[in-house]
Parts: structure tokens; sequence; C-alpha cells
């Protein structure tokens, strides 16, 4: 018998399920009206971003490809605002990797996140960040010229509340780019349940490019391009450890590329 879902989805507003696959913990939904997969926890199990969660830079130390990566995002950034110096919101700064490139850059920038690891991490690097709610940015009336969000949204069971948050924090003709995994990759089509994005405790939605671009309809925004993201590069060690294996530092400097069609990038043009 196969296992059903009591949610409804977030952009539809319609229980229309139909069951992908078993994992160890969850299970994986699509909703036939929209393709937007979700999964269901048949084991609740707290995710806590931790000193073990971040003990493991994902992003090879050092690596120049994964700079390139982050400076590619600022460069796009300064193009579309025109701002040789955008003031910049990261949002879930995670281990700092964009906010040291923003930092050697002289741009100004804040990171936030909801880990106090993830802060003492970035702090430990001498960058600019706090442990502030989105709310408490709004309420000091705060504005950003661009706001980044690098591979958080899948980690969210609901994205509208914090989408629309966003909005509130953009300038007018502000930029918001954000990356999330690709549910549309061939390689999650190869490995199908044992594709470790779902084997990720903390990722709960899984987006294709229609799925997300109607997520920013849904949130208000209006100039939505959605698009591969570029290959980033992370460490052999964190692709190790997301397979079988745990304790492999030595190989931390060891650059991978991930999977060619792996990512999505969103970028909108906020106009108040």
């Amino acid at each position: 018998m196969l296992s059903s879902i009591s949610t409804v989805c977030f952009l539809c507003g319609k229980n229309n399920f139909i069951f992908k696959c078993r994992l160890k913990e969850k299970e994986i939904f699509c909703c036939k009206n929209d393709g937007l997969c979700i999964s269901k926890e048949t084991k609740i199990k707290k995710t806590n971003y931790d000193k073990n969660y971040y003990n493991q830079n994902p992003y090879p130390l050092n690596s120049k490809s994964n700079n390139n990566y982050f400076q590619t995002k600022l460069n796009k950034i300064i193009n579309l605002t025109g701002e040789l110096k955008p003031n910049v919101l990261d949002i879930g700064c995670g281990w700092g990797n964009f906010l040291e490139v923003l930092k050697k850059n002289n741009i100004p920038y804040l990171g936030i996140d909801s880990s106090k690891e993830a802060i003492k991490t970035c702090i430990k690097k001498g960058l600019n960040c706090q442990t502030a709610s989105i709310s408490h940015l709004i309420k000091n009336r705060q504005k950003y010229s661009a706001i980044t969000c690098f591979q958080v949204l899948e980690h969210l069971k609901n994205p509208m509340d914090f989408l629309i948050s966003i909005k509130k924090l953009l300038k007018t003709n502000g930029v918001l780019i954000l990356t999330t995994p690709n549910n549309n990759s061939p390689l999650r089509n190869i490995l199908k349940q044992k594709w470790p994005v779902y084997n990720t405790d903390s990722h709960f939605v899984f987006y294709n490019k229609n799925t997300l671009k109607k997520t920013f309809a849904l949130a208000g925004f209006k100039k939505i391009k959605v698009q591969l993201d570029s290959v980033r590069f992370m460490s052999l060690t964190y692709i190790i450890s997301r397979t079988f294996l745990r304790e492999f530092k030595f190989l931390n400097n060891i650059s991978v590329p991930t999977d060619l069609f792996g990512d999505l990038e969103a970028i909108i043009k906020y106009e108040n």
C-alpha cells in the first residue's frame, strides 16, 4: 500500500500528490497539478545546525574555483543594480564563503543565519554577520540593493512568508539572487531515491524551473528569471561524507565539480 500525505501544495492549494519514493526517514511526493515535490518525514528528526553540522565546510579551502563561483554572483549583482558598491544582504550565510568575496571586494554587506554556529564560524573569519532575523531587519527599516540566498529554499517547508518578507528588505530596482537544487537534474533521474539532495535530512521541498518560477510569482515577484546555475566546486571530503564515509579531512582541498544540471539560479529584479 502506497503512503499518502495530508498537507496541501503551497502552489495550487490542493492535496493531489502522487507517491514517488521512500527513503530511510522520509517519503517524497509530487503534486500532480504543478510538479512540486515535497517530503513527508516518517521519523521526526529535528535538524540541528550545530557544531557538528558546521564542522565540515562543503567548499574547498582557498579554492580558486570556489571564489570564482561567488565572484560571478557579485559581478551579476553589480551589473544588474548598476552600483559599484551595492549593499548586500546574504541570508543563510553558512560558512561565509560569499561574505569572504564581498569583503575582499570592499562591498558593504551583512550576513545573517539562524544558526549560532554558522555565525561563530563567520566571526572567526572576521566577517560581518549576526543572528538577526528578517523580521528584525524589517522592523529597523533596513533596505538592501541586493539579497542573496544560496541553497536555503529547499530547507523551508513553506517558503511563502520568507519570500514575502524578503521583498520588504529590497530597495526598488533591487536584485534577489537565489539558488536551490534542481529536481529535474538528469542525475536525480538516474539515482532516484539515492539522490544526495533527497537524502539530506534538512531538505524538504524540491523545485524544477517551472515550480521555482511559480513560487516567486505567488510571492508577488514579477521580473523572474530561472536558469541552470553555474557549476559549483565542492571538497572531495564533503562529497564522500554524503555517501558512506565520514573522516577524510586530508581531501578537504581537492575540488570536485558538482552536477552540471544539479542547481537552479533565480534572478529577480524587484519593482515596488
